[in-house]
């Protein structure tokens, strides 16, 4: 508003001044020319700086526009930086901490932001952690990680699953200034996937290897037996006369009979053994880098131990047999289905002869 007044009262005295020269004109001729070029040259000098005036305005608009935008951003960033759920940090090329958010300190276990700065030294915190270490290795040398996963101690000793994001930044000279990065707390995350494998692998009555993870396992060992010259054994067993317990006690009791047979022959089984149910009440065994004479040792250890359970039901006590077929690794069973059947078959002989026993294909 000052400016637009001074431009007018200066076009006024450039009007006035002009009027003047005209009188002179008529009054003197050709004496008012010097007086002209003064008033021209007056004239032009001031449109120039009402042109850079008015210029110079519009840069400081602009430059109020573009201060007011920065507050604004600056305003939206802290606000995003004080109140994201995920933690957000920074840190200097070495790892040593610069600024952390609320969230990124309270996943991590501190009171404030400020006492996970302040005592990032203490051996227990996040700067001496092998976790960390390796992802800012891995900044230096790569760039930006995006989900890497690590386990992380909070301040209180519990340890919790991370994903890291990071990025380093670079000064003009090329030497690396800072490392920014984020920070998310994925330990229910891992614990819901790693249900979801255990379902996937596991029998849900019986909580051993379902059939297709044990076939998987199976096809995993006959490779590795074949590559080093090993040795391998394949049990399969069959509840005898199960049937016949769903049918009088109910399929409760029978759950709790197939869980019972699964503990007996888990206190016999190697821990390098792998069991699982492949259906109903039929199980199998894979029994790594034994010879013929500790697979029959084992398999009957098995049928003793399920034979020796008596399970209460009804106020009545129930005694259950198992048979068992077993096959080995070796000239004409080389390949998982040929392995299968031939221990399909030593357990169908096993059940034709009687049943409660052990029948080697």
């Amino acid at each position: 508003m000052v400016t637009h007044d001074l431009f007018h009262t200066e076009m006024k005295v450039i009007e006035n001044a002009r009027k003047t020269l005209e009188q002179g004109r008529i009054a003197v001729g050709s004496s008012a020319e010097e007086y002209e070029r003064l008033l021209e040259k007056y004239t032009k000098l001031f449109k120039q700086a009402r042109r850079l005036i008015k210029f110079s305005d519009r840069m400081q608009n602009d430059l109020n526009r573009l201060n007011r935008r920065l507050y604004y951003s600056e305003v939206k960033y802290r606000n995003i930086f004080e109140n994201a759920i995920e933690g957000i940090f920074r840190s200097d090329p070495s790892g040593q901490l610069i600024e952390v958010n609320p969230a990124m300190a309270r996943i991590l276990g501190y009171a404030s932001p400020q006492e996970m700065v302040h005592r990032q030294n203490d051996r227990c915190t996040l700067q001496w952690q092998e976790g960390y270490q390796a992802l800012l290795a891995t900044v230096r040398q790569c760039g930006e990680h995006r989900r890497y996963q690590t386990e992380l101690i909070r301040k209180n000793g519990d340890t919790i699953w991370v994903e890291f994001q990071a990025q380093p930044f670079y000064a003009e000279s090329g030497i690396m200034s800072h490392i920014d990065g984020l920070l998310s707390d994925i330990t229910e995350k891992k614990r819901l996937y790693e249900e979801l494998t255990r379902l996937a692998h596991r029998d849900e009555l019986t909580g051993i290897f379902n059939r297709r993870r044990f076939t998987e396992i199976l096809h995993q060992e006959i490779r590795r037996a074949r590559q080093g010259n090993g040795t391998l054994a394949l049990i399969m067993i069959d509840v005898d006369f199960f049937k016949s317990v769903n049918d009088r006690f109910g399929h409760d009791t029978g759950d709790k009979v197939l869980q019972r047979i699964t503990a007996a022959c888990q206190n016999v089984l190697r821990g390098k053994d792998v069991f699982g149910r492949l259906g109903g009440e039929e199980f199998a065994v894979i029994l790594p880098e034994v010879n013929q004479a500790e697979a029959e040792q084992i398999a009957e250890r098995l049928r003793q131990s399920v034979e020796s359970e008596a399970i209460r039901a009804c106020r009545e006590t129930i005694h259950i047999t198992i048979s068992i077929g077993m096959c080995h690794l070796g000239e004409g069973f080389t390949g998982l289905s040929a392995l299968l059947k031939a221990a399909d078959k030593a357990l169908y002989r096993a059940k034709q002869k009687g049943r409660n026993q052990v029948c080697i294909y």
